[in-house]
Order: C-alpha cells, then structure tokens, then sequence
C-alpha cells in the first residue's frame, strides 16, 4: 500500500475511534441502559445466529464468534455498548430541531446536478501514435523541466554494527532456554471456564457472594467446576458448556479478570472476582502454547538478544564516539573488528536496508557528513536499538540539476499530444 493511502487510512481509523468512544462516553453520561434480558433477546434474534429453521442455535453462536476472536462475554460488552451508541444516535436522529443553515445546506445538496464529458478509445486510436519532431521535444521539455530533475546525489562510506549478528553469535544453553519457557507461562494464552453471579435488580451483592461462597465449598467436596455452572451460572450463553469462554488473551475481560486468571496454574480455581458483569470463579482448564521443542528457536533468539543488549549498547556508543573523532571509517572499521562498506551515487530515494533509515539519510546529506563521519541510530519498539550505523561521503555530493533533453522523454509528448486529437475530433 502507497504511504499516502496508509496515512489516509489510519486518519480514518483514528477519527473513527474517536467518534465512537465520544458516542459511548456520552450514552454512559446520558444513563443509557440495557438489562440482561434485553442482552440475551437482541442475541437470540440475530439473524447471524439462527439456524435453517430460524432458530437460536447455541453452537452456531459458539462457532461465529470463535471465528470472529470474540468470546461470549466479550460479545455482549460490545453488542450492549453498540446498541447504546445505536440509541444514542437513533435519538438525535429523529430530533425536529434543525438550524435554517443546514436546512439550505441540505436543499442545496439536493438540488446539486453533475455534468462530465466522455470519449471512448478504439485499438485504432490507440495505434495511432503522433511523433514529435526535436523542437516540438525541446519546447516540451524546456516547459516542463522541472519534471525532469536528477535528485540529490552522494557517494557513501559507511559501518554498520548490527545487533541480530551479535545474537547469532551468542552462546544460549539449554537451561538459560528452559528458564525463559517457563518464565512465559504466566503470559501465555489460556482456556479458562467461568461461573458468573449477577447482583443489581434480582440479587444483592451480598446473596451473590453467598451463592458463590457454596459453590467453592461444593468445589471443596469434589463437585464438577462444568456441573456448577450449568446450575449456577447466570452467563447462559456457556452456563450449558460448563462455563468455558474458550482460549483468552490478557485484556479480553479487562483488568481484574485478567489479574485473577493470568495468576492460575491450569486447573486452578480463583477467589471471587469482581467485574462490571458480576461476581466470577473462574478456572484455567488450559494452557494455550507450543511445546518447548517448539519454541526452541524463538526462545533462541530472545534470549540471544537479551545477552548481547549490553555488548550492543556499549559497542554502539564506542561507535558513535570514535566516528566523530576520527578523520575516516577505515579506522574506525578496524578498531571494532566491522566491515567498512561503500555505496554508488545514491539519492534520498533509491536506497535500501539500513540506509533507507531517515536517520541515516538526514546524516547523510549534511554538511557535516561530508566533511566527517557521523552517526545515526534507528530505535525499535523496544529500549535497545536494532543497529548503530556510522558514515561519510567518499567525495564530493552531486547537487539537484537537471537532466538533458532526450528523445527518451517523448513518451509524455506524444500522450499530450494525441490528447490534443481526440479532443479535437471530439469537439469538431
């Protein structure tokens, strides 16, 4: 995708989150509400969700939102959000109140009419192609000469100290592997089943803390957590399969249920939890990760990376000094064991790998660069950078001037040229 299209997408994203949190914030305000049953009839009504014989079938519901990457619970937080943006919306909709201003606004889209001019192009038209003689090539350039500028140029010396090649180097034994798989298991997708009391209109919090109270002591006396909750569980879209959300990552159910489920082993129970939907046990039935042999070459490289971080940092500044202090890279290549490289004439544009960085391009084309090295460094996601670079330019930089006329450059003549015809023909 063009970066002009990326950027225009995500200002569309943005604004769209935007415009949709500000809608929930204000139905909150406003004390929009739903209950429960009114939850469970708009699911139950779903067209999404009905079967041949347009019935609500509980494993079609299962199914769509697994595929979606929603859980049951998930699901109702944003059907019941959505429908209060809905009401919200639906509300200022149908509002009599109107300003005379968007009134004509309105009229005047009404009224709006369009007119456009069209002509159709045959294979004869298109084999007919006009030529063009050297002064007609020579006045179109002379035109348009800024359309034919050879950009900025430099001849480039530069050293590169890159971090992935210190962490292939790195010696990672097997417990080091080891330590770093388990150390990953308190973060690790998990299967997770729930037993979920409600308390508001029904229910008091205190009887629904009583009811789940004498459910963790029929858990004590060897009751099924499955059994329990198909007789407890208010959450009747799993209260029927034993109360399992399936596989969950942190920040599905938000804080104090991911705080209370990433804290289980699997087939821990939790204490009584606490969340806007209610009060919940909940139990990891699962462990949702690869096996260690699995993950073994992964795990190689993060720990790699980790061992080298200091090596890396302290290399990379040693770097960054002695490129300001020395006259050339050759130096600077052989006092770090690195590999002095050099470049062609290269433009801002027509470069790749590390001196694609901006950072390495805005060191590249200024004045200091070409009398001395200098450094640019590219920062990850993380606090250590991925690679340090340092370089100079091996002569003189080649400015923006522009190209000669060519007969190459006719292309573009001759397609405003046979654009000139058929508008011609189309207006005669």
């Amino acid at each position: 995708m063009p970066p002009e299209q990326e950027r225009e997408l995500r200002s569309q994203m943005l604004d769209s989150l935007i415009s949709e949190r500000l809608l929930t914030q204000y139905a909150e305000e406003g004390g929009l509400h739903l209950s429960e049953s009114q939850i469970d009839q708009l699911i139950v009504n779903l067209p999404e969700f009905q079967d041949q014989d347009g019935k609500f079938s509980r494993e079609l519901f299962r199914n769509r939102l697994s595929s979606a990457g929603f859980t049951p619970l998930a699901f109702r937080d944003q059907l019941r959000a959505d429908m209060k943006r809905r009401q919200l919306q639906q509300g200022l909709a149908v509002s009599e109140f109107s300003l005379e201003s968007e009134e004509r606004r309105l009229a005047a889209l009404q009224r709006q009419t369009r007119s456009f001019r069209h002509h159709a192009l045959t294979v004869d038209d298109l084999e007919s192609r006009p030529e063009a003689s050297e002064e007609e090539l020579q006045a179109y350039y002379e035109a348009h000469a800024d359309d034919y500028q050879r950009p900025e140029q430099v001849k480039l010396a530069y050293v590169v100290l890159d971090r992935e090649q210190m962490a292939e180097q790195a010696d990672v034994s097997e417990q080091d592997l080891r330590d770093a798989w388990n150390a990953e298991a308190a973060e690790a997708d998990r299967r997770v089943s729930h037993i979920m009391v409600r308390f508001g209109d029904q229910r008091t919090r205190q009887e629904a803390e009583a009811r789940l109270e004498e459910v963790r002591q029929r858990l004590a006396d060897g009751a099924s957590f499955a059994d329990l909750a198909a007789e407890y569980s208010d959450d009747t879209s799993t209260s029927d399969e034993g109360g399992d959300l399936g596989v969950i990552s942190r920040g599905f159910f938000g804080e104090a249920f991911d705080e209370a489920a990433f804290s289980l082993g699997e087939g821990q129970v939790s204490d009584i939890v606490e969340t806007d939907n209610g009060l919940h046990l909940i139990k990891v039935t699962e462990l949702d990760r690869p096996s260690f042999e699995e993950s073994r070459d992964r795990l190689a490289r993060q720990v790699a990376r980790k061992q080298v971080s200091t090596a890396f940092d302290d290399r990379a500044q040693r770097l960054i000094d002695e490129s300001f202090a020395a006259e050339d890279l050759q130096s600077v290549a052989e006092e770090l064991n690195l590999e002095r490289k050099t470049t062609d004439w290269v433009s801002r544009q027509n470069v790749s790998g590390v001196l694609a960085e901006p950072g390495v391009m805005r060191q590249a084309f200024t004045r200091m660069c070409s009398r001395r090295a200098s450094t640019a460094r590219s920062s990850s996601s993380t606090r250590i950078a991925a690679w340090c670079c340092a370089c100079s330019t091996t002569v003189k930089p080649r400015p923006c001037r522009s190209r000669k006329c060519a007969r190459r450059w006719s292309r573009p003549f001759r397609r405003r040229r046979l654009a000139k015809r058929w508008r011609t023909r189309r207006t005669g």
